[in-house]
């Protein structure tokens, strides 16, 4: 189930007995420790409680408890806290004034699961630790793009020896020794002998600088802030575009991998790559640059 970021969202829990009765609301976020939440019971037939404000990507544990005749049990629910790529007014502008708010999610949702699907990616942004395995060699591979980072297992880094590369899908260690052609890397050098004003610059030995990989099969959890500061102007037009061919109804023709009707004998023809992009000829235009091509290195 998912809820919306910059939000305050309310959850709900179903009575599975009409005399059932709530006696706690827990939450946790991203794995943390739990906190009360208050529980409205005044709805017939379910319960409802507040969370609070969601200002990014986040994984939301809810833990009901309940006594119903017979026993006192627990119902655990999970929620996927996600950013959408259109604001309801900005899709409410597109299918009509009249959309409820369900209709207006819904639709915004459709356009997002088909975007993301193309490019591999989410145009949100999530703070906190993500795991990485290492793979063996000076390159790790990010799961999201990563824009700024503090600690590498729960270690500061604040000595340059990791930087990002290929706008943040990799990080690359810079510790690979004196380069062929240079001979002062990083200025190490050493330090004019008494009574000169120089020295010759000679190559630090090879342990100054060791060849540092990631280790393959080790664990690096980086926390940092992933994904992005906001949805780039391109994925928004994209999105779009997709809204608008589901409110014009249409997208019933490409769920069905039909790309001709005529008539009046009727000839209709099915096209078998109605699905391979987005459906959408001007999105796919619009996401080139952010569809990620699995299997490239940075070096």
């Amino acid at each position: 189930m998912e809820l919306l970021t910059n939000t305050v969202p309310s959850v709900r829990f179903d009575y599975p007995d009409p005399s059932t009765t709530v006696t706690s609301v827990l939450y946790s976020v991203n794995g943390g420790t739990d906190t009360t939440a208050v529980a409205d019971t005044s709805n017939p037939g379910y319960a409802t409680a507040k969370l609070p404000y969601q200002p990014s990507d986040a994984k939301i544990k809810v833990t009901w408890g309940f006594s119903i005749p017979g026993g006192s049990y627990t119902q655990v629910q999970y929620y996927d806290v996600v950013t959408p790529l259109l604001t309801p007014n900005q899709v409410r502008d597109i299918v009509g004034q009249t959309a409820t708010a369900a209709e207006l999610y819904a639709v915004e949702a459709s356009a997002r699961y088909i975007i993301q699907a193309y490019t591999g990616q989410t145009f949100s942004k999530y703070v906190g630790p993500l795991s990485v395995t290492g793979s063996g060699d000076s390159t790790l591979r990010m799961p999201r793009r990563l824009m700024r980072f503090t600690t590498i297992n729960d270690t500061v880094v604040n000595v340059p020896w990791v930087t990002l590369r290929g706008d943040g899908w990799f990080m690359v260690s810079k510790y690979l020794g004196p380069p062929p052609i240079r001979a002062d890397f990083d200025g190490w050098h050493e330090e004019p002998a008494a009574g000169f004003s120089t020295v010759p610059i000679t190559a630090p030995p090879r342990w100054v600088r060791p060849y540092l990989t990631f280790a393959a099969g080790a664990e690096y959890v980086i926390d940092g802030e992933w994904g992005w500061d906001y949805t780039p102007s391109p994925v928004v037009e994209a999105a779009k575009l997709l809204v608008n061919d589901y409110a014009c109804n249409d997208s019933i023709y490409r769920d069905r991998f039909i790309s001709s009707i005529s008539g009046p004998d009727w000839t209709m023809r099915f096209n078998e790559g109605a699905f391979t992009s987005t459906g959408n000829v001007r999105a796919d235009q619009l996401l080139g640059e952010y569809k990620l091509r699995r299997g490239w290195m940075v070096v």
